[in-house]
């Protein structure tokens, strides 16, 4: 299962890059990428075996927009979710790095 952080403030690169990094580096995710956004960032981790209950979780703890996360709760269950935009007003989403999380890490 994938999970989707969407971090807020211009400010917050530095937390952005730090969960980036921490999620990298866990082994829990064959790929995780770090976007540059108009009002902050995204950071993107693919390939987990966490079930959604816990990547709801994780999500929360992580500081994912808290209103993202509670329509996502109410959302029915053949609704998407974790859903983030590439270009939004006219302005792209710029990828950072992207990482391909292998064995051996």
């Amino acid at each position: 299962m994938r999970l989707t952080l969407d971090i807020d403030g211009r400010d917050r690169g530095w937390y952005a890059w730090g969960v980036y990094y921490m999620l990298k580096y866990s082994g829990e995710f064959k790929n995780v990428e770090i976007r540059r956004t108009g009002r902050g960032y995204h950071v993107i981790a693919r390939g987990s075996g966490l079930s959604e209950h816990e990547v709801m979780l994780l999500r929360m703890a992580l500081g994912d927009d808290s209103l993202r996360v509670a329509i996502d709760s109410v959302k029915h269950p053949l609704q998407p979710r974790q859903v983030l935009w590439r270009r939004k007003n006219g302005r792209e989403v710029r990828v950072l790095e992207v990482s391909e999380c292998g064995e051996g890490l």
